[in-house]
Parts: C-alpha cells; structure tokens; sequence
C-alpha cells in the first residue's frame, strides 16, 4: 500500500512519519511517501531516511504546457495575490504536470492533501481522482482533534451532508462525548526541541517575503500578507503575555473575526467577503441594550482594514477585547457570531446559541444566515429561541467518534493513529 502525502512543515512530516511506522505494523510493504512543500518537511525527511520529493524544486523542471487550463485550481491564489496572476498561472501548470506524470509512474493508493482550495492540494488531488483513487483532506480540527475527510474540509466535510434525523435520532455515550470536550493540552513537540523554532524561519520567509523577493520565492506558499507586519506579530508570539484579564462588559454580543485571506473567507464565504461591512451591519442591527466585542484572530491583531478601529473609536457599545480568555467571553455572551471559524465549534461546546454568516460544516445546530437584510431577524430570533442543548451534543458527539482523529500533529506522542490507519484502509478497499 503506496500513500502520497502533501507535508508542509517538520510537525507535519513528523506526524506523517509516526503514521507510517503504525501502518507497517499491520501492513509491512506500506509505504508514505511525503511530497514537501517547505523547508523544515524536506529537512525531517532528510535526517529520518524518508521517502520524499521536495515539490517547490520538482515542480520547476516541468515545462509549462499552456494548453492545460488551470483557472480551477488557482482562484484563491488570484483572490489574495492579483498582481501574481501570470506566476500563478505558469506554476499551476508546472504541478499540474508533474502531479500526471508522477501519478502516471508511481502506484499510489492513496492521496492525503493539506486542505484542497490551494494548487498544491486542488492539483494534484483532481488528478488522482481522475485514476479513480482516494482522497482524504486534512485540516486540523477543533479541541486538538484533526480532519481527515474523503469529501473535503471546512463546509465540504461529509457530516455537513447528513440529515438532521440521522444526527439528532441517535443515543450518545456519554463518555466519548465528554472525551471530546475535555479538551487537555498536550504536550508538543517544540515544547522539548526548541531548534524546532529556528528550523521554522525558513518557512517564514517563504509564506511572506520581503517584496522585493515575492517572484523569486515559490508563489504558491506565499499567504499575500506582509513581511514587516508578519514578523512584528511572530515577535508577540514569542513574547506571550502572561496576563489574563477578565473583563465585564455587562449585556453582549460577541464577534469572533478571522485572518482575512483564510481560505474560509474567501471561498466559503457568500455574504460578507471584508470584516468591516459585516461588524457594521452585525451592529446596526443589534436590538437596543446590547454591546458588540469583538475579538481579533491571534495572527491578525492590529492588521484588519482601519475602517474598523475607527468605528470602534466612534462607538462606545462596540468594545475590541483580544485579553479576556476566549472562553469567558464565549460563555459570558449573549450569543455568538462567527463567519465560519471553529470559534463556533468552541461556542457549541459550551452549549451557546452561534450565529454563522458563512458557510460551515456545523450549520445543523447553529442559526446560518441565508441573506444579508434577514440578520437583524436572525439576531433577535437567535437570543430568543435558543439552540437546545441536547440537539448540539448530539451533533458534537457524530463529530467526534465519526470524523474526527484525537490527535494533533504537533503533539509530541500521538494516541490515535491507529483511527487513521482504519480509515486509510477503508478507503483504499473501496469501503465507507
């Protein structure tokens, strides 16, 4: 058994490597073979024996074949990155070829991608699907946990197919579902290697170079934000305030905000594609006795459109709270209000009432806007009839003994490779 992954950083390649030792102990003749993006995933590799391609270098021999047209696989990059469009274009084609003609020599079994609206992910799991093989998506999942789905990840993950019956007519052992919510911290990896740290600058500076180094860097990895600001926030992360406020802000609605070039924003998002329109209309239309916090997403402080500190600046009812533990200000709210972030996962588990405005994989126990002029409705319904606990944990109790994996990739020990090897398997054998 042949399975190809997409590794994008050492904690991916390293989760990827452990996951390979426990396939060969039901399956000796398996074989991962890790197909890595960045620097410190091709240096793992290197150290540990591994097979491996490093894809950015790969990917460049190939001749651009301009008849392939590859407006399918690239729009988020043209979303985040327009000036980059003719670079874009050519390296698309450059994957899409190496992918043929890698899928053409090699017998893959199965292909695990890191998400799949990126080129590198949307690439290369459109052709081997055109072979008939199996996909899996992975994206890291809420409370430690991560996803590894055959339909896709975010609102394309399988369960956000599945009726309501089939999710609420169910009996829930208590037990597994208060193991998915208890939420421990695991040690990680880095926690004992702190050389993990600088092996990761790399990769840094490949996400977000300099602009002068922006052509000359593999544009496929680059996030479109900016150096300067990139590296002021990572100085915060390194920095990590030990304060922990808990401030009171009487009545509320509370705003969760996301980085504005997520994929969740700009593919999954119909309504509201910038923060500002949506803080605005979200407080206009609040009914009276009620204050909005907002909370910034920890990658993006102080980085969102100006428009937004200013309208704080000029309403008192709107507060920016990033100090307050999340989850206080989760439980302490009236309601919750997310685009599509697992903020709103976070918010269920404390048994709140969310509101999305984008498109989810938890819709099934949340209010979903469908139009923009029917939010102030679905703000005044949604703190007046509240989603009923049960119906939320029996939706989170599917979630997590169906689709989910108790791990994360960056744990320094891993409990539950063994749910993926089952799932690898089923899917290679053409079983669900």
């Amino acid at each position: 058994m042949n399975i190809a992954v997409i590794s994008f950083y050492e904690s991916n390649s390293r989760y990827y490597h452990f996951l390979e030792k426990e396939m060969q102990i039901k399956f000796p003749h398996s074989n991962v073979i890790q197909l890595c993006l960045y620097p410190s995933s091709v240096k793992y590799c290197k150290n540990n024996n591994l097979k491996y391609y490093d894809i950015t270098k790969e990917v460049r021999q190939e001749n651009e074949d301009t008849s392939i047209d590859v407006d399918r696989f690239i729009d988020y990059h043209i979303a985040i990155m327009p000036k980059y469009k003719k670079e874009i274009e050519k390296v698309a084609r450059q994957y899409y070829s190496f992918f043929k003609k890698y899928f053409d020599k090699n017998k893959i079994d199965l292909l695990i991608c890191i998400g799949e609206d990126r080129l590198f992910a949307s690439i290369p799991s459109y052709l081997i699907k055109k072979q008939n093989k199996p996909v899996l998506f992975f994206e890291p999942g809420p409370f430690g946990t991560m996803i590894f789905d055959d339909k896709g990840v975010n609102c394309n993950m399988e369960i956000s197919t599945l009726s309501k019956d089939i999710i609420f007519n169910q009996e829930i052992e208590e037990d597994i579902l208060q193991e998915f919510l208890c939420n421990n911290s695991s040690v990680k990896f880095y926690d004992k290697d702190r050389g993990a740290y600088f092996r990761k600058i790399r990769d840094i500076i490949l996400s977000v170079p300099p602009k002068p180094l922006k052509k000359r860097f593999p544009i496929e990895l680059q996030t479109g934000e900016g150096f300067i600001e990139s590296i002021f926030y990572l100085k915060k992360r390194l920095i990590k305030s030990k304060k922990n406020y808990n401030k009171n802000h009487g009545r509320y609605i509370f705003l969760a905000l996301q980085v504005p070039t997520d994929v969740q924003m700009i593919k999954h998002s119909p309504i509201y594609n910038d923060f500002y329109n949506m803080i605005n209309d979200v407080y206009k239309s609040m009914p009276k006795g009620y204050k909005l916090v907002l909370r910034e997403h920890p990658m993006n402080i102080g980085r969102y459109d100006k428009n937004i500190y200013k309208l704080i600046k000029e309403n008192n009812d709107i507060i920016l709270d990033n100090d307050t533990n999340i989850n206080e200000l989760i439980k302490k709210a009236e309601i919750i209000i997310v685009n599509n972030s697992t903020v709103g996962v976070e918010a269920l588990k404390f048994g709140k009432t969310v509101i999305t405005l984008g498109k989810t994989y938890y819709s099934h126990v949340v209010y979903e806007l469908k139009d923009k002029e029917e939010l102030k409705n679905t703000i005044n319904k949604a703190i007046n009839i509240k989603i009923k606990k049960g119906d939320i944990d029996k939706y989170l109790y599917t979630l997590y003994k169906v689709y989910l994996i108790k791990d994360h990739y960056k744990n320094i020990e891993y409990n539950n490779l063994d749910k993926l090897v089952s799932k690898i398997v089923k899917q290679v054998e053409g079983k669900k």
